[in-house]
């Protein structure tokens, strides 16, 4: 098959001549054979890519984080505050609306000085928190992982940078939002590559990412809608194996093109923990923006030669 996702070679040439790379050519037969399936199933699941003692270390810096310090991104959806009547309108649309939005229908809340995080979720129900890389600088390394980086690299034929590092928090939630539906990510024209790091077991009860394998090659259900679950199920039944479901234990990467079809799932019970590592291609010419994540000159250096090519100059503060 063809990837619909891979970009005319002139055009490549055109838009990253900094940031090309014939990264694929020498690569090893193991990498080579994560790189095919990749292309043609726009997915690839890497166990035990975190060692145990560093995936230790990792769950400990980032609970020290969010539960201990109660530090996570505000303005946050709050389930607790929904209305299923005098918000129908936004749950129509999935919540697919501004911060602001939100925040005139009172549906988000901030932390007061002295919150817990236990008094906070109890409160609150929020249906996912997010913790950046930002506020535990020492994880940037797994972040930039060179086994990913290297499969990356020789994906896109172009170098990326990582435009954006944090985990997630899932938990149980009555109103779905908007990654808990069927849907293609379409908020970059050419390459998206996500790197998802399990830093909890997850199953069935407590949500796992579900993606469609060979949907990066499919022109079915056309990215920018989201598509309710009858509609999936259609083409690609529950039990088709088709549908990857991510049943894995903690320390697991999984990296997918996530132009193919794939959602979220609402844990039924619990909660996932779940590192995000965005890679995004820039053109030459692209202006820069607000970093959605910095790391210190200190933790820069710290990272190998290799590692730092895919670190934007802005976000080193």
């Amino acid at each position: 098959m063809i990837c619909l996702t891979a970009l005319n070679p002139i055009k490549k040439i055109i838009k990253y001549p900094n940031r090309l790379t014939s990264a694929g050519k020498s690569i090893d037969r193991g990498t080579k054979e994560k790189l095919a399936q990749l292309k043609n199933d726009g997915c690839i699941v890497l166990p035990d890519a975190i060692q145990p003692e560093r995936l230790a270390l990792i769950q400990q810096i980032y609970l020290k984080e969010l539960e201990g310090k109660c530090h996570f991104e505000t303005p946050c959806l709050g389930q607790n505050l929904i209305s299923a009547e005098k918000h129908r309108h936004l749950i129509d649309r999935h919540f697919l609306c501004s911060r602001k939005e939100l925040e005139e229908n009172k549906l988000t809340f901030s932390l007061k000085p002295g919150d817990t995080y236990t008094e906070t979720i109890a409160r609150y129900n929020p249906s996912t928190v997010k913790v950046y890389v930002s506020q535990m600088q020492e994880l940037i390394n797994d972040w930039l992982n060179e086994d990913v980086l290297k499969i990356v690299e020789a994906y896109m034929g172009v170098k990326p940078y990582l435009e954006e590092a944090y985990i997630r928090r899932n938990y149980p939630a009555r109103f779905k939002v908007m990654n808990h539906f069927w849907h293609r990510d379409v908020n970059q024209p050419d390459y998206i590559l996500k790197a998802f790091i399990f830093l909890s077991d997850c199953s069935i009860e407590n949500g796992p990412h579900e993606f469609i394998l060979g949907s990066v090659n499919s022109g079915l259900f056309p990215g920018g809608d989201y598509f309710p679950d009858s509609e999936i199920d259609a083409a690609y039944p529950p039990g088709s194996q088709n549908r990857l479901r991510s049943v894995v234990k903690a320390g697991t990467i999984i990296l997918e093109d996530t132009t193919g079809l794939h959602r979220a799932m609402v844990p039924e019970r619990g909660y996932r923990d779940l590192g995000y590592a965005v890679f995004v291609p820039r053109p030459f010419y692209a202006m820069r923006h607000k970093p959605l994540y910095t790391i210190s000159r200190t933790a820069f250096e710290q990272l190998n030669p290799y590692q730092q090519q895919f670190v934007p100059s802005e976000n080193i503060g």
